[in-house]
């Protein structure tokens, strides 16, 4: 994690967004207090079945529960 100042920022948008978007977090300071993280929001490509034997479905989800029947 980097810690930069405001006025660094002010100064340096672009180059700290690219850094950011490559995986760097980065706290914004000012008067040596915590203001703000800038991070990525891109998340990595997932994998077809990568959540193999991760996720399961009961026999009967589809079934209608008992105490809600009554609504129906």
């Amino acid at each position: 994690m980097e810690y930069i100042t405001l006025q660094e920022v002010t100064a340096h948008v672009s180059q700290i967004m690219h850094k950011a978007a490559q995986g760097a977090e980065i706290i914004v300071t000012e008067n040596d207090k915590p203001l703000a993280k800038i991070s990525s929001i891109v998340k990595e490509p997932f994998e077809y079945g990568s959540a193999k034997g991760e996720i399961f479905m009961s026999d009967d989800f589809d079934e209608i529960p008992e105490d809600f029947k009554e609504y129906i």
